[in-house]
C-alpha cells in the first residue's frame, strides 16, 4: 500500500519569537517564555512529530523590534514556493495600544511610550506572512489580548487567496479582552496554552488518521480550558483550508492507518473502520483510570468485544459524569466541524457516532445530523 508523504518536513520553515525579559517596570518578566521557545523547537525537530531540520528553524529570543522584523523577512524568504509551510510563533506580552486600539507584540527593549517604533504591530506581521510564497501560513500567538489578531484577518492581502494556496491560519491563546496565563510559581514550565499545544502533539489525538490538524488540537484545548480548567479560551480563524491540513504526525494513530492516511481533502469519503483507542488526551486522569478498569474487566469476562474499545467501554460508563463530559466533547467537536465549513465529512460522522454510542437519540446529536444533512447533502 502506498505511503503518502503528507507532511513535507523539509519544506517547513519555523520562526519562534520570544520576549521573556523587559526593560520596563510596567511589564514583568516571563521566564516561562524561554521554556516555550525551547520546547517548541524540540517539538518541531523531533521526527516523531514533524522532524524539521534545525537549519529551517529561526529562533529570536529577547531581540529588538528591528531584528525581529528582519527575522520575519528572512523566514518569509526561506519559504521559497508553494511547497512550503511557514509557521510563525510569538510568546510574550501582548499590548493593546490605547491610542489606536491595535495589537502589538512586546519586545525586550521597548519603551511603552513608543509602541509604534519599539514594539511589533500584529497587523504588520500578518501582512508579511500573508505575502509569503508558501502555500500555507500559520501564525500562533501566546500573549495577552492576542485575540486582537483576528480583527486583521479581513485585511489579509489577496496573495493569500491565490489559486493553489492553502491559505492562512491564525491562532491566539485567548480573546482580545483576556490575558494569557502562565504558572508564576513554576518559571521553568511552559505557559498554559503552549504547554497544552505541545502536550497534545506529544500524546497524539483520538483519531485513526496518521496526522493531526492544528484546528483539532486548538479545539481540544479550547474545550478543556473552558469546561475543565477555567482558563482563557484560545481562538482561531482561517482563510481557505489552512487549518485542515496536516500539522504533525499523530503518534496515537494505529500502524495500519499510518501506512495509508492522506490529508482530508485527498481522502475519498468511503466508509472507514474506526478502531482508534480512547486515550487520555484532554481527559482527567481519574477518567483514564476508570476506562482502563472497565476494559480490563470486560477482557477478563471473556467479552469478545473488548478489542473494539469505542462502544463497549463508553456504554459501560454511560451513566456517570465522565461519560457526560466525553459526550459533550464529541458534540462540541462535531459542531465545530460544521462551523468550519471545510472538513472531511467522515470526521464529523466519527464524532457523531461516538456521541450516539454514549447517548443514543439525544436531541443535540439529532440537531447536528439535521444541520449536516441540510448543509452538506450531495457534497460528499
Amino acid at each position: 500500500m502506498r505511503t503518502i508523504n503528507f507532511i513535507k518536513k523539509s519544506k517547513y520553515i519555523v520562526l519562534l519569537i520570544g520576549a521573556s525579559r523587559y526593560n520596563t517596570k510596567k511589564y514583568s518578566d516571563i521566564p516561562n517564555v524561554e521554556t516555550n521557545i525551547r520546547l517548541m523547537k524540540e517539538m518541531f525537530m523531533d521526527p516523531r512529530y514533524i522532524g524539521v531540520n534545525e537549519r529551517n528553524i529561526i529562533v529570536s529570543l529577547n531581540e529588538d523590534s528591528k531584528t525581529i522584523a528582519r527575522r520575519i523577512t528572512d523566514a518569509k524568504e526561506m519559504a521559497k514556493n508553494s511547497d512550503y509551510t511557514l509557521f510563525v510563533y510569538y510568546s510574550g506580552h501582548g499590548i493593546i495600544n490605547p491610542d489606536n486600539y491595535k495589537l502589538y507584540f512586546a519586545t525586550s527593549d521597548m519603551d511603552v511610550n513608543y509602541l509604534d517604533s519599539d514594539a511589533i504591530e500584529a497587523k504588520s506581521v500578518l501582512e508579511k506572512i500573508s505575502r509569503s510564497a508558501a502555500s500555507r501560513k500559520i501564525l500562533v500567538v501566546d500573549a495577552c489580548h492576542s485575540g486582537g489578531i483576528h480583527n486583521a484577518m479581513g485585511d489579509a492581502p489577496e496573495t493569500a487567496l491565490m489559486k493553489n494556496f492553502e491559505g492562512v491560519h491564525y491562532v491566539s491563546a485567548c480573546d482580545e479582552d483576556s490575558t494569557a496565563l502562565f504558572p508564576k510559581d513554576a518559571p521553568d514550565a511552559p505557559t498554559y496554552f503552549t504547554g497544552a499545544l505541545i502536550d497534545r502533539v506529544h500524546n497524539g489525538m483520538d483519531t485513526d488518521r496518521a496526522y493531526i490538524t492544528l484546528r483539532e488540537v486548538v479545539d481540544d484545548i479550547a474545550y478543556d480550558f473552558k469546561y475543565r480548567q477555567n482558563l482563557p479560551v484560545p481562538q482561531q480563524s482561517s482563510v481557505l483550508n489552512a487549518d485542515q491540513m496536516p500539522f504533525a504526525l499523530n503518534v496515537n494513530a494505529n500502524s495500519s492507518a499510518a501506512s495509508s492516511a492522506a490529508p482530508a481533502h485527498e481522502r475519498k469519503s468511503a466508509a472507514r473502520k474506526h478502531n482508534a483507542k480512547i486515550t487520555r488526551v484532554g481527559f482527567a486522569t481519574v477518567f483514564a483510570a476508570a476506562l482502563t478498569f472497565f476494559v480490563f474487566k470486560s477482557a477478563n469476562n471473556g467479552d469478545s468485544r473488548a478489542n473494539d474499545m469505542e462502544i463497549p467501554v463508553v456504554s459501560v460508563v454511560s451513566d456517570n459524569k465522565a461519560a457526560d463530559s466525553l459526550f459533550n466533547r464529541y458534540v462540541y467537536m462535531a459542531s465545530r466541524y460544521l462551523e468550519g465549513g471545510d472538513f472531511d465529512p467522515e470526521d464529523f460522522k466519527d464524532c457523531i457516532a461516538k456521541a450516539e454510542a454514549i447517548k443514543s437519540g439525544d436531541a443535540k446529536v439529532h440537531e447536528l445530523n439535521r444541520r449536516f444533512e441540510a448543509t452538506y447533502r450531495g457534497r460528499e
